[in-house]
């Protein structure tokens, strides 16, 4: 289904959260569980990029989940992976390694900001207002290791193995979060070998 703000969905993005995002999940389950046509038992969440953040959140929640299915999913905090997206755009690159280790500084520097709230006087109001958003703060601040653990439901982790949006070994690194939940369903992990994160041969 198109989440809200995208597609035929009503509503806009930046003013949601992951939470909202996990509300309106629930919303389309319970909408399934209605339908003839369809087995309440075997309703599972399949979720893309961050959006495996929100099917995590979902099952953690709804017992009746049947399974889950995480593609290209971040494994680490959304502060961390914007910073590693940074440090990877500028590998290879000829940038003067100060300049770049001073980008990377007004990066954490404009993400701490956003978190907190505090330190927005630095910077030019058009970078608050293109940032400054309960999604993009919901996204930096978002810890899927302290979700994964509360999940019982059998997981499909699946991870290009070209992927430069979110590195190929955060599929592994959720694959072994996943197997180390208490009391849960098996987890099965699968590399998508010459697959990018549009998940095309690349």
């Amino acid at each position: 289904y198109d989440e809200r703000g995208a597609g035929q969905s009503g509503g806009r993005q930046e003013s949601a959260t992951i939470e909202e995002f996990a509300i309106d999940t629930r919303a389309v389950v319970s909408y399934l569980t209605k339908r003839r046509d369809v087995d309440p038992k075997r309703i599972s969440l399949v979720g893309y990029g961050e959006g495996g953040w929100i099917a995590l959140v979902v099952a953690a929640r709804d017992e009746k989940i049947a399974a889950i299915g995480l593609i290209a999913t971040p494994s680490t905090t959304g502060t961390d992976l914007v910073l590693e997206q940074q440090r990877l755009m500028f590998e290879g690159n000829s940038t003067n390694p100060a300049v770049q280790q001073s980008a990377i500084e007004q990066q954490k520097q404009i993400l701490e900001a956003v978190v907190t709230g505090k330190g927005w006087e630095n910077f030019n109001p058009d970078m608050r207002k293109r940032v400054d958003t309960p999604l993009y703060r919901s996204f930096l601040m978002f810890e899927p290791a302290q979700v994964i653990v509360k999940v019982r439901q059998p997981m499909l982790v699946m991870h290009p193995m070209l992927d430069r949006e979110v590195p190929a070994y955060h599929g592994e690194q959720l694959a072994q979060l996943a197997r180390s939940r208490p009391r849960a369903r098996p987890t099965e992990f699968v590399q998508l070998a010459g697959v990018n994160h549009l998940l095309v041969r690349a």
